[in-house]
C-alpha cells in the first residue's frame, strides 16, 4: 500500500509540482509541491536533494508579501591537508 501511495504522490508532483530553481547557482533542482500545514511549509517531491529556504531580499521593506527562494548546500571547498603516508603519534 505504501508503494502505491508513493507512486501516486510522485505522479501528482510530476503533474502539479512547481519547478524549483537554485537561487545561488541558477540550476533547476527539481519539482515539488508546497503545502502549508499547521504553521509549517511542507515540501513534497524532493527526495535526492536537501534545500535551504531563504527570504529573498526586497527593494522596499514590506512584511505582508515576502518571496521565498531555495538553494542547496554548497560543496566543501577546504583542501585535504593530511597525506596518505602521515600517521598520528599520540603524546606520551
Amino acid at each position: 500500500m505504501k508503494t502505491v501511495l508513493r507512486q501516486f504522490l510522485k505522479g501528482l508532483v510530476f503533474v502539479f509540482g512547481a519547478r524549483i530553481v537554485d537561487q545561488r547557482t541558477g540550476k533547476v533542482i527539481g519539482k515539488a509541491l508546497f503545502i502549508a500545514w499547521r504553521g509549517r511549509l511542507r515540501v513534497i517531491g524532493l527526495e535526492e536533494r536537501r534545500v535551504i529556504p531563504k527570504f529573498e531580499s526586497q527593494e522596499r521593506l514590506t512584511y505582508w508579501q515576502q518571496s521565498i527562494s531555495f538553494s542547496t548546500h554548497p560543496e566543501p571547498d577546504f583542501p585535504n591537508e593530511r597525506a596518505a603516508n602521515d600517521h598520528f603519534d599520540p603524546p606520551a
